[in-house]
């Protein structure tokens, strides 16, 4: 069995209908510890996030991370 972690990390949606807090970076560190572990993950955000992020986990040498743009909202 092959297993894969599915996440997201969307920032500025307080005071939408999806709420939430804008704790991207914390977010984005404790994905990055996970990663770590080398099980593949797929991280939805905003596509005009998704260059940085992907750039993010690269420059950290965690290559099992998949960021994927797709809009919410």
């Amino acid at each position: 069995m092959n297993t894969a972690l599915v996440t997201c990390i969307y920032n500025g949606l307080s005071g939408t209908k999806y709420g939430g807090r804008n704790r991207d970076k914390m977010y984005r560190d404790s994905l990055s510890s996970i990663a770590k572990s080398g099980i593949p993950i797929f991280c939805f955000v905003f596509p005009e996030h998704k260059e940085e992020l992907q750039k993010y986990f690269t420059d950290k040498n965690l290559h099992n991370v998949r960021v994927i743009g797709h809009d919410i909202l």
